[in-house]
């Protein structure tokens, strides 16, 4: 029997890049989907369910073949129609950062958790920066640090980057050499820096600055256990920073052997915490192979470039696998 999916995103959050229009559409060509409706969080009608989160009612756009990104004030704005949290079998999350987790748990306080992708409190769990310090070996050297003497006395062994723990996008993150911080590629004095720091304190996950990075960095994306592609993000001239969103560009690039092992291992700890579709990204090391540098969870983007850089039906494939796990036929 065919079964009702509700995507949750953020339609004010996206752009013509979004791959969550493409992937609901390649939703409702799978033969075990009867519909498929999208219920946005920058829709004022669903306050009281994404931010009040006191109701099971919202507004939905349903999916159909003409379903697709619309910039403006009108966009999401015709055709909604009225739904119930009931109405649903399973609920894909398309949200993006931040999320706020009391409403993940206000989620699966009124569905069924199993029946959500990805699961919340696997979100929760795997969010943090601090998840990668479980697959270190994986990674370039690291450690926390949640004061400006930790990150001086890791500095001197190497440059070091900085993330913070629910930073995303690239946001927040900084590379310092212990004496000046770079925040993007403005220069900046450390204590200048700490100054600012010690005002909104938090910890950050410190890495060693591999200069490889020029050479970019690659999204691994895995769906119910297997690798649907890659894409190599290069940064702009004179960066170290290679988001895409921070002016970085995607090429088409082959998934190497230490990535075929990372994911074997990421797989392992993700499925069992209820994740289904995880991007991972890697650098080049100092030894010339691929390491490990950032795991997202939530609103995993780059399908739709894999698909077009790769020639392969990506978007299709992520979306059956999706279904698959969904249907208990997952990893």
């Amino acid at each position: 029997m065919p079964h009702s999916i509700l995507i949750l995103t953020d339609h004010s959050r996206h752009t013509s890049d979004n791959s969550m229009y493409d992937l609901a559409k390649a939703l409702l060509k799978n033969k075990n989907c009867s519909s498929v409706d999208v219920a946005s969080r920058g829709m004022p009608g669903n306050h009281d369910f994404f931010i009040e989160k006191k109701s099971k009612e919202f507004q939905v756009v349903n999916v159909g073949s003409a379903f697709k990104f619309e910039s403006g004030p009108t966009a999401f704005t015709t055709k909604l129609q009225a739904s119930h949290i009931d109405n649903y079998d399973f609920i894909l999350l398309r949200l993006p950062h931040p999320i706020d987790p009391s409403f993940l748990n206000y989620l699966t306080s009124i569905f069924p958790e199993k029946n959500i992708v990805n699961r919340p409190s696997g979100i929760i769990d795997v969010s943090s920066k601090a998840f990668l310090m479980e697959v270190q070996e994986l990674c370039p050297p690291m450690r926390i640090v949640e004061n400006e003497a930790e990150v001086q006395a890791f500095a001197k062994e190497f440059p070091i980057v900085l993330k913070p723990f629910f930073g995303y996008g690239g946001a927040g993150i900084v590379k310092t050499d212990g004496k000046s911080v770079w925040m993007g590629n403005r220069e900046v004095d450390f204590n200048h820096w700490a100054e600012v720091w010690r005002l909104h304190p938090e910890p950050y996950l410190a890495m060693e600055y591999l200069p490889g990075v020029k050479h970019g960095d690659k999204r691994v994306l895995v769906v119910n256990g297997k690798i649907m592609g890659a894409s190599l993000r290069i940064p702009p001239d004179g960066s170290w920073m290679c988001n895409v969103s921070l002016g970085g560009h995607s090429v088409y690039a082959d998934v190497e052997p230490e990535e075929k092992e990372m994911a074997k291992i990421l797989i392992e700890k993700l499925a069992k915490r209820g994740i289904c579709i995880f991007g991972f990204d890697t650098l080049i090391g100092k030894e010339g192979k691929r390491v490990l540098s950032e795991v997202n969870v939530l609103s995993i983007g780059g399908i739709v470039p894999m698909e077009k850089e790769s020639g392969r039906p990506v978007v299709q494939m992520t979306a059956d696998g999706i279904v698959d796990w969904m249907l208990g036929a997952g990893y």
